[in-house]
């Protein structure tokens, strides 16, 4: 059962979350606490050979931080932010480097077995 519950963590906006605290506090450490928290989540999981849920949760992390990032804009300020990038694009990004630190923890794991 509490699997079940720590999948449910990954329909957080992580990627919006961390870059809602970097708009609004002006501090980047929610971008490594956001890298941290899915890598440890990941591992759970990994470690438990189900691969499928980190790659669906990361999908319904990105999309609803998409969804969020669209709909929900802190002030116009938010958009012009993150240059060069879009908040779209930093969305993307964060995603894209988040997989890319999950890739290197499963790759650690497989090595100790």
């Amino acid at each position: 059962m509490k699997k079940n519950i720590l999948a449910v963590f990954y329909a957080v906006p992580f990627a919006y979350a961390a870059m809602a605290v970097d708009f609004i506090k002006g501090s980047i450490l929610s971008y490594v606490l956001m890298m941290v928290f899915l890598s440890l989540l990941s591992r759970f999981f990994f470690i438990r050979k189900k691969l499928l849920v980190p790659a669906l949760g990361n999908a319904a992390s990105f999309i609803a931080s998409f969804l969020c990032a669209v709909k929900i804009p802190l002030e116009e300020r938010w958009y012009g932010f993150f240059k060069p990038l879009t908040p779209v694009g930093m969305i993307i990004f964060l995603t894209f480097i988040s997989l890319i630190v999950q890739l290197i923890v499963l790759i650690a794991i497989r090595k100790k077995e």
